[in-house]
């Protein structure tokens, strides 16, 4: 674990680091948990980084945390963790590509969403513009990076036109994988006072599928899209495009097969408690 909590901390569905600071490892701590996992794992693994945002620490503190991993797993694989749009901001071309070089090969970056009117309704803390500047400067050092992407988030009535934006602004860059999760209004958040209040309406689960779909039938990059998280409304993976045309076929005909009621008893929300 790098870091716990997140520099924003603001987003109207999250309740995760409600109420507490950003606290950051020292060396010291790094050093003692790997430690008790030398050995324990392929000297070539994956490391992953933990955190809500640890790409907001300065480029210098990364390289000392990954100097020292290097102690324990000199042949480690790659380096990933979660990112904000504006912890990719603070850093220079330069040090992005110090930071690639140095192992960091693949940032999930809590974009949600490429429709500025959903930023703004959950507020990100970003827009679709800064979004789209910034996945581009991580193209431009080849720093990998994967968009996680959140379905229903611009509420009732405005899916598919959801749907088509993000497709549109991922289009232009390149996203190792794409990565969704199905807005759920979890208690204690601003969006359940904001539903509570008649100022948010959820999406139901057709509209969050019927809003999938778009993006599929216009995303333009090649890519992985990954849609098993649990919040999701249904569960699969596909490579696109190739399998935009068989994926689009079969989420036509579960909706064409089952009544909204029906989908909103599979998918059962209202029991998902947690992110």
């Amino acid at each position: 674990r790098v870091t716990q909590g997140c520099t924003w901390n603001k987003c109207n569905y999250c309740y995760v680091s409600k109420g507490y600071r950003l606290m950051v490892a020292t060396l010291e701590e790094m050093e003692e948990e790997l430690q008790a996992k030398a050995g324990k794992w392929p000297e070539t693994t994956r490391i992953w980084m933990v955190g809500s945002n640890p790409f907001c620490l300065p480029a210098k503190k990364l390289l000392a945390y990954i100097e020292l991993i290097r102690k324990y797993y000199p042949r480690f694989r790659e380096i990933a963790m979660q990112a904000r749009i504006t912890d990719v901001a603070a850093k220079t071309l330069e040090e992005l590509k110090e930071l690639r070089d140095a192992g960091i090969r693949d940032l999930f970056i809590g974009m949600e969403s490429g429709d500025e009117k959903t930023l703004a309704l959950l507020n990100k803390g970003h827009t679709a513009a800064e979004t789209l500047a910034q996945m581009s400067r991580l193209n431009e050092t080849n720093l990998d990076f994967s968009a996680l992407y959140m379905l229903g988030g611009a509420g009732a009535g405005r899916g598919e036109e959801n749907g088509r934006a993000t497709a549109a602004l991922l289009s232009q860059v390149r996203p190792r994988m794409v990565s969704t999760t199905g807005l759920t209004v979890f208690k204690h958040t601003p969006l359940f006072a904001m539903r509570q209040a008649g100022l948010f309406t959820e999406a139901s689960e057709k509209e969050k599928i019927e809003e999938i779909i778009a993006f599929i039938e216009n995303m333009r990059q090649p890519t992985f899209l990954y849609s098993r998280h649990y919040l999701n409304p249904v569960h699969f993976t596909a490579q696109l495009p190739d399998d935009a045309a068989r994926m689009t076929g079969q989420l036509n005909n579960f909706l064409a097969e089952h009544t909204e009621e029906e989908i909103e008893e599979m998918v059962g929300r209202a029991s998902m408690q947690s992110l």
